[in-house]
């Protein structure tokens, strides 16, 4: 914040954007100002990047959870048949046979 307050104490103000630019430029360096550049390239590319994400991250959240659903029946039905397997395996061994 101190670089904002400095900034609009240090530019007059009705300046175009482009002087205003020179002065801050001026004021900052070009290194920190290719910094802030950056920064705001960035921002600017999150906000318009965020419905899309949003979109992706819900479709996945959905997914997910409905192949959770499936997983879980499927471990219910392997559980079953592990059942019904040692239950045959115990008979045959016991001599009974299969009937």
């Amino acid at each position: 914040m101190k670089l904002l307050a400095l900034t609009e104490t240090l530019i007059e103000p009705g300046s175009s954007d482009a002087e205003w630019w020179l002065q801050v430029l001026q004021m900052v360096g070009v290194p920190m100002a290719i910094l802030i550049v950056l920064g705001l390239a960035m921002w600017r590319t999150a906000r318009w990047l965020r419905p899309w994400v949003e979109r992706v991250l819900n479709s996945h959240l959905q997914f997910v959870d409905g192949t959770a659903g499936k997983l879980d029946s499927l471990c219910e039905k392997v559980e079953g048949h592990t059942e019904s397997v040692d239950r045959l395996v115990k008979e045959l061994r016991a001599g009974k046979g299969c009937a």
